[in-house]
Order: C-alpha cells, then structure tokens, then sequence
C-alpha cells in the first residue's frame, strides 16, 4: 500500500554469533512455511513470491524444511538461504517455535491470526520480543491486546484470490445436500470431519431424502 509506518528498535539486540551467514546485500529475510499444500502454505508462498517480486535484496527460509529439502516454487528457490544480518526479518506462522535466526534481526516482523477469543502465552511473549505484529482483522488485533501483546499491531485484511474453481455437479432436486470440504492427511481434529459424517448418521438416519 501507499501506508508507511515506524518501528523502534530494541536495545537488547542479542549479538550475532560468528557461525551465521551473513551478507551486506540482502536487506529481508522471510521465514514460513514454505512446503506443502496446506492452506497456511499456500498463504505463506503466496506471501514469499509478492516479497520475492518487489525486494531484489530478499531472502527465502522453510522453517519447516526437513534436511535436504528445497522450495518447490522457482522463484523463492532461487533465493533460497538464511541471512541472519539482513535489517528486516519477517516471519509468517505459528511461533511455536518460530526459528532462532528470527530474533537476530534489527527489525522483526511477525504476520499471524488467531482463531478464539485467546492467543496462548508463548504467542505473547513472542509478540513483545518484536517490534511489529500483522494480523487480518480488527478481532484479532483486539484479541492480541487482550492477551497482553504491548508491541505494535498493524492490520492488514486477506486478500481474495480472484480465480473461482467451479464445484462439481452436487445440486439435486430430490435432496437436500449438505457440502463440507476438508483435506483427508490435514488437521483432523481441528476440521471434525469424521464427527460431522457421525453427526450427520444420527441426525439423518433412515432418511434417503438428505445428502453429506
């Protein structure tokens, strides 16, 4: 956006230990999760590439990664690498942990959400490590204070991607039809699916009139 903002800078700055890498030209370093096909990937990359496309001086690192693997998006691939010393660290995701390197940087960055009326503990301890919190919404920014993050906090809402896949043929005359998309190997507990199909056998038993 057109928007700029400031941030002030810790005093209590740990010092860079000499086994980091470190380069003068690389001025962000950005931390998701960056493999996979989950929707916070999916967000993470989206996040990345935008980044990748508009800093040269930019710099890419999974902390998901298992070792050996590298990104499967070309354009972060090539800016693959951990530049602790960079000005600006920006991190996407879950501080639970969220990288060590993070926290070297001059100026840190954390874009998260929240989907409660509460945040855990260690996200607030986190967030007042930093000088600046993104998160999508008025709610969840009230949500963050509330908790007792002190650190400032910016909102910037999700975007919507404009590309619309259609569904499948799932309409019927004959049936009223109950739709539920999920990944089958992703968050079980938290998507329920296997207790919306129990709920749906008892709420709808016998009935050839409904459909899950």
């Amino acid at each position: 956006g057109e928007g700029t903002f400031t941030v002030s800078t810790p005093l209590n700055i740990p010092m860079l230990p000499s086994n980091l890498q470190s380069s003068m030209d690389c001025k962000l370093q950005f931390y998701g999760p960056l493999r996979g096909h989950s929707s916070f990937s999916n967000v993470a990359d989206t996040i990345a590439t935008t980044i990748a496309n508009n800093i040269d001086d930019s710099s890419f690192m999974n902390y998901h990664a298992s070792l050996g693997e590298s990104l499967e998006n070309p354009i972060l691939a090539k800016k693959e690498n951990t530049i602790s010393s960079a000005p600006v660290g920006v991190f996407f995701g879950l501080p639970n942990p969220a990288p060590e390197n993070f926290l070297f940087h001059r100026i840190r960055i954390a874009i998260m959400v929240c989907e409660g009326d509460r945040i855990p503990h260690s996200w607030v301890a986190f967030c007042n490590q930093i000088d600046l919190v993104i998160v999508p919404s008025d709610y969840c920014k009230q949500v963050f204070l509330e908790c007792g993050v002190e650190t400032a906090i910016m909102i910037v809402p999700h975007g919507v991607h404009p590309v619309h896949v259609p569904l499948k043929n799932i309409t019927s005359k004959e049936k009223f039809v109950f739709y539920n998309t999920f990944r089958g190997n992703y968050a079980h507990e938290r998507k329920s699916f296997e207790e919306t199909i129990e709920c749906f056998q008892l709420a709808f038993a016998g009935r050839t009139d409904v459909e899950l």
